[in-house]
């Protein structure tokens, strides 16, 4: 991933994000031992109170035949929590 485009993702998020907004997330740890990912999102829409969106890029270079892992074109949610910043 481009460092530098994390660097310009980080602007205030007001208004909040909405639809079609690519953001900047931080995954809440998990696994053994725990990781956490990068991952720029098109937010897609609400669903319950949580984010619904598109994984656009990621840092995770594992084999995509790995569960768990983000891909790009897969669907998250998400909770605004996880939100770190907009993507220009």
């Amino acid at each position: 991933m481009d460092e530098a485009l994390f660097e310009r993702a980080l602007t205030l998020l007001t208004p909040a994000p909405q639809s079609g907004d690519r953001v900047l997330l931080v995954t809440v740890p998990t696994g053994t031992p725990p990781e956490s990912h990068q991952l720029v999102v098109r937010i897609t829409g609400l669903n319950a109170g949580h984010y619904v969106g598109e994984v656009v890029e990621t840092d995770v270079i594992e084999p995509p035949a790995q569960p768990g892992k983000y891909r790009p074109g897969e669907e998250v949610i998400f909770l605004r929590e996880h939100v770190q910043g907009r993507v220009g």
